[in-house]
């Protein structure tokens, strides 16, 4: 081989080190999202290879389900209430639902964040019948009490596996379910006290129409 030039030879030191510049990058990080593996009966699907406890994981992915399924719950409240001509009552339980849609990409967020792939799980579709303009408003307390204790069973189990990022990430659930039930707690009162009278009940359905979406903090700096 002859000589080469010193521009041909510059180039040709530019393109080893480049070479070998990425060689390193691609040692140093990680090359793609975790995959995901089953055992041999198909159950508990996780992140192979991540350090996230497994019980943990599942119960989180779970929630995101949870949240999507309460989100349908929401909607099928709000058609509830739109076909009975009450559109402030729909409007609430519509941006209701968005929030539970929120809350839903919250979890899968985290997930993302934590180096874990997150696995959508069918919705379940909602069994309620309502008769009464009360009925959704029972439903509702009941389910965000439900949604309590499924926050708190997944801040239990970070605890008991010393998880305290999540432990971190779970506080603002925790002050969010206290919200949720005291607004649902609000709502069956106003409609006791007030729903029995046309006129209170048009007042009633007039301030719910005024509530307006606003994106929860953990997804308002995306």
């Amino acid at each position: 081989m002859g000589k080469m030039s010193p521009p041909a030879l510059f180039a040709s030191l530019c393109k080893a080190l480049v070479s070998l510049q990425f060689t390193f990058l691609r040692s140093s990080f990680p090359r793609s999202r975790k995959r995901y593996t089953s055992d041999d009966h198909g159950n508990s699907i996780t992140a192979k290879g991540t350090d996230m406890d497994q019980k943990l994981y599942d119960l989180v992915n779970d929630q995101i389900n949870k949240e999507l399924y309460s989100a349908y719950l929401y909607l099928e409240m709000a058609d509830f209430y739109k076909d009975a001509g009450l559109d402030g009552f729909a409007t609430y339980f519509e941006i209701q639902a968005q929030e539970e849609r929120d809350h839903a990409m919250i979890f899968r967020k985290y997930l993302l964040e934590n180096d874990q792939c997150p696995k959508l799980l069918a919705i379940d579709a909602p069994a309620q019948e309502y008769k009464t303009y009360m009925d959704p408003l029972t439903v509702q307390y009941e389910h965000e009490q439900f949604v309590t204790s499924l926050i708190n069973n997944i801040y239990e189990a970070a605890l008991e596996a010393k998880d305290y990022r999540l432990q971190q990430f779970l506080k603002w659930f925790i002050d969010e379910q206290m919200e949720e039930e005291d607004n649902a707690r609000d709502m069956i009162t106003k409609l006791t006290l007030f729903g029995e009278d046309q006129h209170s009940l048009f007042e009633l359905d007039k301030e719910y129409g005024a509530r307006t979406y606003s994106v929860p903090s953990p997804l308002a700096a995306e």
